[in-house]
């Protein structure tokens, strides 16, 4: 259980009426369409080399709200293990033309949703460089009429949330890294602190004792930041 604080600070959706913070996927296309391509979300640190990584934030419609897909990683991964995820993974030059591709293909190969099934609504941000050396590159998709097949050598399980979820009373709040956390090895010559929120890490719930964390609730923050924007 990671060191809950409330925290201070003002939440994207703090003067938002409770009953205004259901999002539907019209609200997620329209919310999209002012993203700024290329923005760099640095976190302080200074690495000898990079390696390029991509990710996919699935949105799906549940019960007329928009909604994200999560995933679990097995516990037998060595890196990462029982991490909640967006989908994702390293670029491959061989196979990949542009960062977006390795998103696409990794949404196949981790959830079984083809290409045709996903409509990108573009490049949220980049993330990084990391401590372990990587730039994460992260986009924003509706998933039209999804059948989810999990790879189970990747994925132990899925959840799919509503975003309004995430800002219900008690679901946001801040901590300390989750002890035994193994985020993979450090990048040779990596030099720096994650200067994000003075050590404090974000947080959101999934469910009881479990969690979208660090950068990837830091992602999550970003993207209803992005929604939310003209509504506040």
């Amino acid at each position: 259980m990671p060191g809950r604080e409330v925290d201070a600070e003002m939440t994207p959706w703090a003067r938002i009426p409770i009953a205004e913070r259901r999002l539907t996927t019209f609200d997620v296309r329209k919310g999209c369409s002012r993203m700024e391509p290329g923005q760099l979300r640095k976190f302080g640190f200074t690495v000898s080399s990079i390696k390029e990584a991509a990710a996919f934030i699935p949105i799906v419609d549940s019960l007329g709200e928009a909604a994200v897909v999560v995933t679990k990683r097995p516990s037998t991964m060595e890196f990462h293990k029982d991490d909640w995820v967006f989908p994702g993974g390293r670029v491959e030059a061989a196979r990949d033309r542009q960062p977006l591709d390795t998103a696409l293909r990794e949404l196949d190969e981790e959830l079984g949703i083809p290409r045709r099934a996903v409509e990108p609504l573009g490049h949220l941000a980049t993330y990084g460089p990391l401590a372990t050396g990587f730039l994460l590159h992260v986009y924003v998709g509706i998933i039209s009429a999804p059948q989810l097949v999990p790879d189970i050598r990747e994925v132990a399980e899925t959840v799919t949330v509503r975003l309004s979820e995430f800002m219900e009373k008690g679901a946001y709040f801040t901590g300390s890294v989750i002890a035994g956390h193994d985020p993979g090895p450090l990048s040779p010559g990596a030099v720096g602190a994650d200067s994000t929120k003075g050590g404090r890490l974000r947080f959101f719930a999934l469910r009881e004792n479990e969690y979208l964390w660090g950068l990837q609730a830091e992602i999550l923050w970003d993207l209803l930041s992005l929604l939310l924007k003209e509504m506040r």
